[in-house]
């Protein structure tokens, strides 16, 4: 249900207003009024995106971690920074001197490929340059140009040696005599000859010596040594991930503005009326003077809209405001919704088998991984779903696509051979299934519509309340009752139901003509509450498709089931089939569930439009949970 929400101010001295802030974070049970979430500087979010990278870096240094994570820490060590600034200090600078050093090795690795194919040469550049009468070319040439130099090369005015290629060039070196020297030049340009003239041989020989033995080797133990110390900072990168989290929050704090009295500073903001004592309580244990006032609202100024639901009903809230957050002054959809929503799930799925590994799975995904947000709701919405996908699947007899009567097989321990818990069967007999399909549908419109109806009630809207309302109700049960138990009864709720219609729907308008044309023209929704009916035909179509592609998989597994190979194969099959069949199922009734509720059920009452009530809270990206006391 919605919650009352109060607007009240705190004040508190300047000296206290930090605690006041921190224990405000801790409790999380008031919402500033002003509060933008963009609240980093540029400085503050390259800062936590540095200490954010040294933390990813320390998780690729350790051990794959366990399936599960959960990290908690105490208010003590959560606000202490000096252990964790130094540890970032020393990561800085290894990791810089590191990033240097291994950009200096590409730089004399790509040198030393590039004189490596000219180390085969076995006379010395400086004997060549030495020799009178002639000019040498040291260098590299396509493939394709060298192959038409070639030829050109082959005659007594040239001398050439082949030092090494690869798979595009070829790498030489040309003598010649000083008298052909301007036609080998204007050759070896036609050819895009590439010259790489050193200075001595002497040269080649002391780049690799000093520069591969030497630097590179040095670089080679720094990196160990860098990699050693890396990971003996892994092992203490929780202190990073704490620092990170409480950092963040001191600059979430940092970036609200209080506003000041001669004395005192004071926020505003908005609580749960229910929760102002709570309040009182958490603060008088931390801070020496505070008072709290309750205040009123400004002009056109929207109060956030808090709820009071159950555990069932809190995760589905999510759906809710995905749709849009209600507003605070309507009626809270959720504790209906939430059913419909939970129901109609199960019967999407309806099969034993997912119905078991979706309470298992998401479990141990929700207790180990620790999802946060909207992301843990729909989790627990999908353990939630799990029960009545399981109870479904009793009612169709399926376990992973395979027949199974659990009462038949029950009542087979007492000695009863007609029990049978198989109500529905999709695959064999779809029709049954179809007409409660669409009977669940008149019921979740039914519903709605009740909610219509007393909604405008509390808002004195009593024709609106009739016309938009009460008479559909009528309809519908009448058309219901018209089709399965009564047709004169049926009948004359539904006439009564469409004379309201025609009657209140015009109430507002303006002139008899006027009133009329509306009264009438409102038949015209008939039309659209056929097709908000027939919408519900997807529940069929989603049971039938998931309980056929298992019905499919589990006789293609059998077929090739012959001998020990193909059992094999059959495991695979199996695996596979019902894997995709699992996940597809569970986001086309994540989805489809989702749209019936968005379009079909909001669509008859639902304005929304609410700003959600959002606490001032510890946010948290690595640990989960900050502890009382040292």
């Amino acid at each position: 249900m919605i919650a009352k929400v109060d607007k009240i101010r705190i004040l508190t001295f300047d000296d206290e207003y930090e605690k006041l802030l921190k224990e405000l974070q801790s409790n999380g049970l008031f919402m500033l009024s002003k509060f933008d979430d963009n609240f980093l500087t540029n400085k503050q979010q390259t800062y936590l995106q540095k200490v954010s990278y040294y933390i990813e870096l320390l998780t690729t240094k350790t051990k794959k971690e366990k399936f599960f994570k959960y990290s908690e820490t105490t208010e003590a060590k959560f606000d202490r920074y000096e252990v964790a600034e130094k540890m970032i200090d020393e990561i800085s600078d290894i990791h810089s001197k590191y990033e240097e050093y291994n950009k200096e090795k590409i730089s004399i690795e790509d040198e030393l490929s590039s004189i490596k194919p000219y180390l085969t040469l076995d006379v010395s550049i400086d004997d060549l340059n030495n020799l009178k009468g002639y000019k040498y070319f040291i260098g590299k040439i396509v493939k394709e140009s060298f192959n038409l130099l070639k030829s050109q090369l082959e005659n007594d005015k040239y001398i050439y040696q082949l030092l090494s290629e690869d798979n595009d060039s070829v790498y030489l070196i040309i003598l010649v005599d000083l008298n052909n020297q301007n036609q080998i030049e204007n050759l070896l340009i036609k050819s895009k000859f590439i010259s790489n003239n050193f200075n001595s041989y002497d040269e080649i020989f002391d780049t690799i010596s000093n520069k591969l033995n030497e630097r590179l080797k040095f670089i080679s133990e720094y990196n160990l040594e860098y990699e050693k110390r890396i990971s003996s900072y892994a092992k203490e990168r929780y202190i990073l991930e704490i620092y990170y989290d409480s950092i963040f929050n001191k600059y979430l704090r940092e970036s609200i503005t209080a506003n000041k009295t001669n004395k005192t500073l004071y926020i505003e903001g908005w609580i749960k009326a229910t929760d102002i004592s709570k309040l009182k309580s958490s603060l008088t244990n931390q801070i020496a003077y505070y008072e709290i006032e309750v205040i009123e609202k400004e002009e056109n100024e929207i109060v956030p809209t808090a709820t009071n639901n159950n555990k069932f009903v809190k995760p589905f809230e999510a759906i809710t405001n995905m749709f849009s957050v209600p507003n605070s002054n309507e009626i809270d959809p959720n504790p209906t919704m939430s059913f419909w929503y939970f129901l109609i799930f199960g019967i999407m799925m309806g099969d034993i088998g997912y119905g078991i590994l979706m309470i298992v799975l998401f479990s141990l995904f929700k207790k180990f991984k620790k999802p946060k947000g909207d992301f843990k709701d729909l989790i627990t919405i999908f353990i939630y779903s799990g029960f009545s996908t399981i109870f479904f699947g009793i009612l169709f007899g399926s376990f992973f696509g395979y027949t199974f009567d659990l009462f038949n097989l029950i009542g087979k321990l007492f000695g009863q051979n007609n029990w049978s818990s198989i109500v529905l069967e999709p695959i064999t007999d779809p029709l049954p299934v179809l007409i409660v399909s669409i009977g669940i549908g008149v019921l979740h419109l039914i519903t709605a519509l009740i909610i219509k109806v007393i909604k405008e009630v509390k808002n004195k809207n009593y024709a609106s309340a009739l016309s938009n309302g009460l008479s559909w109700i009528l309809v519908l049960v009448g058309i219901v009752l018209y089709v399965s138990i009564s047709k004169g009864v049926g009948l004359v709720m539904a006439i009564t139901g469409l004379v309201i219609l025609v009657i209140f729907s015009g109430a507002k308008k303006k002139g008899i003509p006027a009133k009329v044309m509306s009264g009438f023209g409102s038949l015209y929704n008939i039309t659209g509450y056929l097709s908000d009916v027939l919408s519900y035909s997807r529940i069929l179509a989603l049971s039938l498709s998931s309980a056929v592609i298992a019905f499919t998989m589990n006789m293609l597994a059998g077929m090739v089931a012959t001998n020990f190979i193909g059992y094999l194969f059959a495991i695979v099959i199996f695996l596979i089939g019902h894997v995709f069949n699992f996940a597809m199922g569970l986001l086309s009734a994540y989805v489809h569930d989702s749209r019936l509720q968005y379009l079909e059920f909001f669509g008859k009452f639902y304005d929304g439009g609410g700003v959600i009530f959002k606490p001032l809270a510890y946010q948290f990206k690595y640990i989960d949970k900050v502890n009382k006391g040292e």
